[in-house]
């Protein structure tokens, strides 16, 4: 089972969250890792704005184009590769950036620090067991 990280910002996560659907455009990330996602992978949401990270989140599809083709679309945003996600094992609290780069290495680029697109084994159970720790789990 592969680990995945969706991006949001202010004006997406909300939306990610009420519809249980992350996205993404068309580009390098898609093209290499996230057009792998199957059933059951586990994905994370990282708010490129706040630098908060929530998950785990359980893909209940692949990746796929316009699952809804009307999403995002009151923010003027277009993200058609799509997946559905089960909420029910994600923690109800997120953990920073600060906690994160711990256990993954952020990248600098022109939207700020992000994670990479995919983790390794490893940094998925460490990534996982940070999240427990904040959650009192």
């Amino acid at each position: 089972m592969a680990c995945f990280v969706f991006l949001c910002d202010l004006k997406t996560e909300q939306e990610c969250l009420e519809r249980s659907l992350f996205g993404t455009n068309v580009g390098e990330s898609h093209r290499l890792h996230l057009s792998r996602v199957v059933v059951g992978d586990q994905l994370l949401l990282y708010n490129i704005e706040t630098g908060m990270l929530r998950g785990a989140f359980a893909a209940l599809t692949a990746c796929t184009f316009n699952i809804e083709p009307k999403a995002w679309k009151r923010t003027r945003r277009s993200f058609p590769w799509q997946v559905r996600v089960d909420a029910t094992s994600a923690f109800a609290k997120p953990i920073s950036a600060d906690e994160l780069v711990r256990h993954v290495p952020l990248t600098a680029t022109a939207v700020g620090l992000l994670p990479p697109s995919e983790l390794t084994q490893e940094q998925t159970e460490r990534v996982l067991t940070e999240l427990r720790r904040a959650n009192g789990a």
